[in-house]
Parts: structure tokens; sequence; C-alpha cells
């Protein structure tokens, strides 16, 4: 993206001088033209334009950088039928290096009062210092833009905006570039095809000459910039993300080979688009992959959708203004950015374990898959969502017989040999009910069981969602449990646990499950008062131990429960007696 830009910046530049005019017999011609934005410097050895007037002197003239007219004065009256040079020689100063990027056959057409329907460059090279020593060898394809807004993209690297409520317009509609190769001692990089469009923005408030004057300022990498140096990055990029939307970008096909430890990291594709006013609509990774010598790893893909950061960067830009640079006192609530949308999928994972407590059979590795895992927030009250779903779709591994991990050994030792694990959560909160709805939490063990739960918490106002811990508590003291419904469904899992339990005593499975049956029947109505409901509920459980199918439990509070009947757990029949309970097994 980088790339792009500075070829395009390369390209305004070299147009400034042109006139009006109808095209004359022969190109003008000028040669030897610099352009000196402080960390940044561009050389053009020899440049011609074709559909224009201007004699060499004339053309030679107007690129002078002396002239009393702007580049952006310039740029306003350039008609031209093409423009092309050889070579455009792009320096960037980085502390007391000089990096050197050479783009090569630059072509352009159809320019006209400060537009270009297309512009590109037949590739790009160079060598540039490598921050951990050496050099880095860079090397791009053939770049394309189309419909450029040469007055605006300069004005990006070299005008400061006078009007705050400047709108946006388009810098350029799309742009394509044939890959990217980098090498250095440590790693070499490439990426495919790279391309983007739909990139609209205004002139910024500090403009990039500037940000990277600024960059030059802040020291080596890892330097701590100063509180001054903060508020201008704050400044900055608060200013950028109102000021620049970007349609998409897309770049596949990006490999990574480390060569310090051989092995190969590569994304198939990266994605982002909507990104504007501070807020980006998608960002994601696919098709990812971890080629090591000792390890293996894939991912179809990690993704982010409804990323909003405008209010975190105002509120850390207010602190930084304040003084606050710690942000000690600042709501900690407006520093982070709301989410729509969380996502991994398709995750494969085989890497050794170095402490030999994986779940491997001999515990040397840690090998898992995940099918999906998803978060989605909405309805944010003060950073705070309303609405809440997750869901996690079978998180599979394997259960070694004699597992190295202490938390994989009740496990093992009920026969299991893999799990299947799925989880969903569905939660959201009503403001005209005052109602927080536990739509679902359930847990599905695949081929063993699962279990759902799902409930109404009423009596929960707005103010459970406050920065302020003192209302939150109390919305939280006032809150009341009105209903509860479980369904449980065995496909396995109790007779595994039932076989575990008898092996830990002198009973066989089938006398444990005659006690369980019994005590279900006899015990549980006893210790619960000994009422219909609590014979019901009895009853529905002895079933269940008898012919473990499945099991619901439903219960509803005639007037709520709060926080001071959780003082009745001591006392399950003085709870079951605000409870409305019914219970029915194997239906």
């Amino acid at each position: 993206m980088r790339a792009i830009w500075n070829s395009s910046l390369a390209v305004c530049l070299a147009f400034c001088a042109l006139g009006p005019g109808a095209a004359p017999a022969r190109a003008a011609v000028a040669e030897n033209i610099a352009y000196d934005l402080g960390a940044i410097r561009f050389l053009i050895p020899r440049i011609e334009a074709s559909g224009s007037p201007l004699s060499d002197a004339d053309f030679k003239a107007l690129l002078d950088v002396n002239t009393p007219e702007t580049l952006a004065q310039r740029l306003g009256r350039l008609n031209a039928a093409s423009i092309s040079a050889p070579q455009m020689i792009l320096e960037i100063k980085a502390g007391s290096n000089v990096n050197r990027i050479v783009y090569s056959d630059l072509k352009i057409t159809g320019v006209a009062d400060g537009m270009v329907e297309t512009a590109g460059v037949a590739g790009a090279g160079g060598v540039m210092a490598d921050p951990n020593g050496g050099e880095m060898k860079i090397t791009y394809g053939a770049m394309t833009l189309r419909k450029i807004n040469l007055a605006l993209m300069l004005r990006l690297y070299a005008s400061r905006r006078s009007d705050p409520n400047e709108p946006l317009a388009s810098v350029y509609e799309d742009f394509s570039a044939d890959g990217f190769q980098m090498t250095s001692k440590d790693a070499d990089i490439s990426v495919g095809k790279m391309t983007g469009s739909g990139i609209r923005a205004r002139a910024l408030a500090a403009p990039l000459g500037d940000i990277l004057a600024l960059s030059k300022e802040m020291g080596p990498p890892g330097s701590k910039p100063s509180p001054e140096q903060m508020q201008r990055i704050f400044s900055i990029l608060g200013d950028f993300m109102q000021s620049v939307e970007i349609g998409r970008v897309e770049a596949r096909d990006m490999k990574v080979r480390v060569k310090k430890e051989p092995g190969e990291i590569g994304i198939g594709r990266i994605f982002m688009g909507g990104f504007g006013g501070g807020r980006l609509a998608e960002i994601a990774y696919e098709n990812l992959s971890m080629d090591m010598p000792d390890g293996k790893a894939k991912l179809a893909r990690f993704g982010l959708r409804g990323l909003d950061l405008a209010r975190a960067f105002a509120a850390m830009a207010d602190a930084l203004r304040r003084g606050d640079t710690e942000f000690k006192n600042t709501n900690p609530r407006l520093l982070i950015p709301t989410l729509a949308q969380f996502q991994i999928a398709g995750l494969d994972l085989d890497v050794p374990d170095k402490l030999g407590q994986g779940n491997s059979e001999d515990g040397k590795r840690v090998l898992f898959s995940l099918g999906n895992f998803e978060i989605n927030a909405g309805g944010y009250i003060d950073g705070i969502p309303s609405a809440l779903t997750a869901s996690l779709s079978h998180l599979l591994f394997p259960v070694p017989s004699r597992p190295a991990d202490p938390r994989l050994e009740g496990l093992a030792a009920m026969g299991i040999t893999k799990i299947d694990l799925s989880h969903g959560m569905d939660i959201l909160w009503s403001e005209a009910s005052r109602e927080i709805g536990i739509r679902e939490y359930s847990i599905d063990l695949g081929g063993l069981g699962s279990a759902r739960l799902s409930g109404i918490i009423g009596n929960v106002p707005k103010d459970l969602f406050s920065s302020n811990m003192a209302l939150v508590q109390a919305a939280a003291f006032g809150a009341l449990i009105q209903s509860a419904d479980l369904k449980i469904i065995n496909l396995g899992i109790f007779e595994k646990a039932l076989a575990m339990q008898a092996g830990q005593t002198s009973q066989t499975p089938a006398q444990l499950q005659q006690t369980l049956v019994a005590g279900a029947a006899m015990g549980v109505p006893a210790m619960l008062g000994g009422g219909t409901a609590a014979r019901d509920l009895g009853n529905a459980l002895a079933k269940f131990a008898a012919e473990p199918k499945n099991l619901r439990i439903t219960a509803r509070a005639k007037a709520g429960l709060g926080a001071s009947d959780l003082m009745l757990l001591s006392n399950p029949a003085a709870l079951l007696e605000k409870l409305e309970v019914s219970a029915a097994a194997n239906e």
C-alpha cells in the first residue's frame, strides 16, 4: 500500500508543470528534476509530456521548485495526452541511512485538469537498511492506478487542511499491484496480487511529510515517546480516521520464509473493507498456515467485523490533552473499542509441548482442531454490549489413556478417548421490559450428551451497564431471577461416569445405579420438605437415573428470587416454597 502511495506521488510531481493546449508534434522534455519533501525526496532523470503546447524550456521552467506557483496550482492547469518517464527514484531518510527505491517505465494516459485516467509503472526495486542490521532487497511488480486526483494526492503529502469541514473526495478509484518480494538475512517475504478500490480522503491536519518527520524525531524502534509526542501521535491518528475512507483493500498469497529456524508462514488472503470515520466494517485473514520442522498449524479464517475505534481514540486524545498520559484518570470504558463480531474458524494444531503434558499419547505434542469460534455483540451501552451471542463448534482433541496433564485424568478415567465440544450462548437485555433473557446457554459433548439452560432475570435497570460501580452493584442486588429451564440429554456420559465411580468403590455399576435411583426417589423429597413439587422432582430424577435418556426441570419464582434469597441455599426446602417446579424424564 505504501508503495502505491509513493509511486502515485511521484507521478503527481512529474505532471505539475504541464499546461493546456493542443497536442504538439513532439514531446516536451525535462531532465534532472528533484523534489525534496523533507523525509522523502524524488528524483526524475528524464520525463516527457505528449499532448502539451510547452517547449522544453517552458516545461523545465514550470518544473523549477523555485517558481512562485505552487505545485497544486500547476496541477490544476494540467492537460496532456500522455506522460512517460523511464525512471523515478524515491529516497527515504531513516536515521543516518538513505533508502532508495527505483520505479521503472512510468506511463500515464488521459491527463486533464489535475485528473488522470490511468497511471502505472512496470515495476520497482531497491535496497533498504534492515532495522536488525544488514540490508533488505525489495522488488515490486507492475502497479496500476485509475482515475487519480493528483491535486488531492499532493495535498495529502505536502499541504495542511485549512477548512476543518472540508469534504472527502476520491483519491483514486482503484489500484492493483502484481506482487512484492523482500529478502533479508533473517527472512524472505513475498506477496501476490494486491488490489483496492474506493479510496477517499481530504487534506490532513498534519500532512504525511510532517508525520514522517515526527517518526524521525521519535528515535529508533522501541523508544518511548514524550508526552508531547504522544499528544501529536493521537491527534494525527484521530484526524486520519476522520479524513480517510477505504472501500476495500486485498492482498493474496503472502509467504514468510524464516531462515534462522527454517520454516514457512503463509496467508492466502488479507482483506480490509469499509474503513471510514474511525470505523472498520471488516478485516479478515484467510487460509493461514505455519509449517515448521517441529510443528504445523492451519487456520481457515480470523476475522473482525464492526470494529469502532473512534470513541476510544477520542478519549485517549482528550486524556493526553489533560496531561493524563497513562490514562489513570480516564474512564477505562471509554478506552475500549467496540466490536460487532470476532471469529476464528478452521483451526488445526499439531505442535510440541515443552513440558511433556500435551494430549498426544506420549504427552509430547498438543493436538486439537476447532470448527468455529464466534462472538457477536451489539447494543453497546457505555462500552458494554447489551446483546451477546457466542458459539464454539466442534473443539476436537484426543484424550490419552494415561495423560500427563492432570486436567485430563478424569476424562481418561471414564474411558473417554476424544472430546467433541460445542458451546452456545445467547443473552439479551431489554430496556422496555427491564429483563435479561438467557435465551441459550448450552454445552454439547458430541456423542456423549448435552445440556441446555435458558431463563429470565427481571428488574434489571440500565444502571447495570453504568461505569459507576456503585450503581452497578445496586442494580445487581435488585435483580430478580424469574425463571429457569434446564434440559439434559444423555448419550453415554452418564454410563461412563457411573462406571468410573463404581470402580472407585466396592459396588458394581448396576448396584451404584440402584443406589442413585433410591436416593433420588426418597432422599430428594425428604431434603426438599416432602411436598408435591419435591416428590415430582424426586420421581423424575429417579426415572432418569434408572434409564438415563433425557431430563427436563423447569422452575419459576412466584415473586422472583433476589440476592437475599440466596441465603436460603442452605435450606433447600424453604427455597422450594418460593418456586413452582416441574420435572420430567425420558419424554
